[in-house]
């Protein structure tokens, strides 16, 4: 099995800072795989290969690699084309296989991060070097920086073997005392290169001028002089006295950083604004306390006002401090130039290298939430919608670099209505809408989430204006099975009918009520509208024989186009109206014969047995076997006669 590993980075994830100006085919970093298999035999020729390149912009092919040693470096078209206000980062699928050039062979994929930085290659001022400087060698005199975790800096020039050296952080020192009356200026060239050897930009060039200093003595052009004088010169006069000189102090000490470099600090993109950095110190060998009072500011790296620096001048340190949100996207290092200054003139000497440190900061990505191109969605349809319409698409931006696909899904679709595509963002309808069931909006939560470890999220909302469509019939409200007419007609009874439409005003009210076109129909009764969802149904002639009549009515709403339902009334129960039972023959105390039909009492109490109380309010027409029976449930009427 084979794993393609890096000694500083875990997860099979390598990371590589691109310096803008690195030269294409030189390699600013490395890939490294190892196979256990016997490295005599194919099965440990190991090959490399880029699969993809994210993004693909502003070409595809921005880097190359080498299948051998897994050096990746920028093509001729990448070097050309490279700019981080388009990309300031790139993320590469690299692949290792053995096996060689055959086919066959495992294959391990690693994902390579690079980040996209400005170049900080630059000539670096030229320096003042006082001659025969008391100090402890080797002494820094300068730095320079080459933006890449592979590099490897040296010198050339006219100077004696050892006199300036460079190490791997770039910085410059001279290791010994140096002679202005010897050589008064040196030229350097810096150079910066690769692992394999290979430059990545033309070198610079630094001038070093060493500072004369009263270190030699007058020296008189010659050792004899011969003064000739005539006998009897005139003797001069002289006198002595004593002078006393009192050495005061001046600034002549200019401060001098404990250390010239600190970090790098490594800091979530998250830190909280106000967080202290860190604290630097530099120190002054003057004596008198006002000339050792120091002053510190950020020369270059801080254009953006990142960060804040305090100085505390009686006891030469000052700190850092974060003043604004940081944000890895944007700007992954920041190499901060600290000067440290006296608040008097410095007598006698310059401000050289050592009067200046370097605050390296990196910051550190941090996996942040997705951001939705609007927190709320909103759509208008007709609730006649087709199925599988695209309501809208739902987009959302990662801000972090490595943007891996983000997923969308929805939440408190209680309907079941809709569906979103887990990659698109499309969403569709699926079921059939029904306005009526959310009263003209339906809400719905998207959310889009990362595939990041830990996994972030956001929310949104989707609401969905519902248009109502003419899709419902009017109804009837109510039970009217036990309603019930007199005959002969008695005056103003009628029987009232409410109705009801579940579309909107629109499409449903004003109701109208009528009767079905059948002559007989529309004799014997009238309807009445009393309002938009209420009519009154009566008798159209003054007597009906007692029976069930199906009474057929129209309902109709007011929607374009209009939709109508013809019901039937059937559970109407007419009674013959008598005051007495006069005109009723009396066969025994439990039966009538009332108009040629018998009607039975059955169950009468003393006291009630009389038929007086006759009236149509007591009777009930049932529809299974046309029997009257009266509100209390003592007589009944059998229409067959027997």
């Amino acid at each position: 099995m084979k794993t393609i590993t890096c000694q500083s980075f875990l997860e099979d994830t390598f990371s590589g800072i691109l310096s803008k100006g690195t030269k294409p085919g030189t390699s600013f970093m490395h890939v490294n795989a190892i196979d256990l298999d016997d490295p005599s035999t194919p099965n440990a020729d190991l090959q490399y290969k880029i699969l993809t390149q994210l993004p693909s912009q502003p070409s595809e092919n921005m880097f190359q690699i080498d299948s051998r040693t897994g050096a990746i470096s920028l093509s001729a078209e990448g070097s050309s084309l490279l700019d981080s206000s388009q990309a300031s980062s790139y993320k590469l699928a690299v692949q290792v296989k053995d096996l060689g050039n055959q086919s066959l062979g495992y294959r391990t994929l690693a994902n390579v991060e690079i980040a996209v930085v400005e170049s900080t290659w630059i000539t670096p001022s030229p320096v003042l070097l006082q001659e025969h400087l008391n100090v402890t060698y080797p002494k820094i005199i300068t730095k320079v920086s080459w933006n890449s975790r592979e590099v490897r800096y040296y010198l050339k020039e006219n100077f004696p073997q050892g006199l300036f050296s460079i190490d791997l952080e770039g910085n410059i020192y001279v290791t010994q005392e140096v002679d202005r009356e010897s050589q008064a200026e040196y030229e350097l060239q810096i150079f910066a290169e690769n692992k394999d050897g290979m430059l990545y930009d033309n070198p610079l060039q630094l001038l070093v001028t060493v500072m004369d200093e009263n270190d030699n003595g007058p020296v008189f052009s010659q050792e004899i002089y011969r003064v000739e004088l005539e006998e009897n010169t005139a003797k001069g006069l002289s006198s002595t006295c004593t002078v006393l000189i009192d050495v005061v102090d001046v600034t002549d000490s200019p401060p001098v950083f404990s250390q010239t470099k600190y970090g790098p600090f490594s800091l979530p993109e998250d830190m909280e604004v106000g967080t202290l950095i860190t604290t630097i110190t530099a120190t002054d060998e003057d004596k008198e306390m006002k000339f050792k009072f120091t002053q510190f500011s950020v020369e270059s790296g801080n254009e953006d006002e990142t960060f804040k620096i305090l100085s505390n001048p009686q006891n030469g340190t000052a700190t850092i401090w974060l003043d604004k949100e940081l944000d890895y996207e944007t700007v992954q290092e920041y190499i901060l130039i600290v000067s440290a200054r006296n608040d008097e003139e410095v007598v006698g000497k310059e401000q050289d290298a050592s009067s200046t440190a370097t605050v390296h900061v990196l910051v550190k990505d941090v996996n942040e939430a997705p951001v939705l191109t609007q927190r709320r969605y909103e759509v208008t349809i007709p609730e006649s919608v087709e199925l599988r319409t695209v309501l809208l698409t739902v987009q959302a931006t990662d801000p972090d670099i490595y943007t891996p696909s983000l997923s969308y899904s929805l939440r408190n679709d209680t309907m079941n209505w809709l569906s979103i595509d887990e990659h698109s963002g499309e969403v569709r309808v699926m079921r059939a809408l029904d306005r009526e069931r959310v009263q003209d909006v339906y809400t719905v939560q998207v959310i889009a989430q990362d595939r990041g470890s830990p996994s972030v999220l956001v929310t949104g909302e989707i609401a969905i204006h519902i248009l109502d469509v003419n899709d419902n019939s009017p109804f009837l409200a109510g039970d009217y099975s036990k309603s019930y007419l007199c005959t002969p007609q008695r005056e103003k009874q009628s029987i009232t009918i409410s109705a009801f439409d579940s579309d909107a005003a629109g499409n449903s009210i004003p109701l109208s009520f009528a009767l079905a076109d059948n002559p007989m129909l529309q004799r014997n009764w009238r309807i009445n509208v009393i309002n938009d969802t209420h009519a009154q149904l009566s008798m159209g002639i003054s007597w009906l024989e007692p029976k069930v009549y199906p009474v057929t009515i129209i309902l109709k709403d007011s929607g374009t186009p209009s939709k109508a339902q013809h019901i039937q009334l059937s559970d109407l129960a007419f009674a013959f109206v008598k005051t007495s039972v006069t005109s009723a023959e009396k066969v025994h105390d439990n039966l009538l014969v009332y108009h040629g039909r018998r009607v039975h009492a059955r169950g009468w109490k003393d006291g009630r047995k009389t038929y007086s109380d006759f009236c149509c309010e007591h009777y009930r027409w049932y529809l299974g076997n046309y029997r009257i029976l009266c509100a209390h449930n003592h007589c009944s009427f059998d229409p067959s006669g027997s």
